[in-house]
């Protein structure tokens, strides 16, 4: 009797700690979508499919910056990915710093995948890579994009920031 009610104690604390962990990934997301500045991403969208989560579309975002000093950094460093707004709207990577940036600019921590010392450039493991879509929605961006090449390919995401963390809002693809 002793043993059951330490064994249900146990299970009912488990799961409790298991559901607070993702309501708190949940409340996170939200809170960012809420209060986050909407910002714009151009990307080169890939539609690979995960067997276990389902379609999604492979955001790859440019991730290369040209660095000062570059023999400070090496491989697997984390960093500061700092980004600029461009006169069209969209946000571009310009510098990598290792201190957290001030809450008037918009950066995300990332990690450096590698680095080319004759050119002084690092590409970076930026937080966001995959966005998830529904099955019906995957399928009509499937048929959007089969045609068209992908160098004339033009897609962004639409994204909420908020001091550091990203959650995306939306994949537009050809309307630029």
């Amino acid at each position: 009797m002793q043993r059951d009610k330490r064994l249900l104690l146990i299970f009912i604390i488990t799961t409790t700690f298991q559901f607070a962990i993702a309501l708190y990934l949940i409340i996170d997301s939200e809170l960012v979508l809420s209060n986050g500045q909407e910002i714009k991403l151009r990307l080169k969208p890939v539609d690979p499919i995960d067997i276990f989560r389902g379609h999604y579309f492979q955001l790859n975002i440019e991730s290369a910056v040209k660095i000062e000093n570059i023999d400070n950094w090496k491989v697997g460093d984390k960093c500061f990915a700092i980004f600029d707004e461009d006169s069209l709207g969209f946000y571009k990577l310009k510098s990598i710093s290792e201190l957290e940036p001030s809450k008037n600019k918009v950066y995300l921590s990332s990690k450096i995948m590698w680095i080319i010392q004759s050119d002084s450039m690092a590409t970076l493991q930026l937080p966001i890579n995959k966005f998830y879509i529904e099955e019906s929605k995957a399928k009509q961006l499937e048929s959007e994009i089969s045609g068209i090449p992908s160098d004339s390919l033009k897609a962004y995401i639409i994204t909420n920031y908020n001091n550091g963390k990203i959650t995306v809002k939306d994949l537009i693809i050809n309307k630029l």
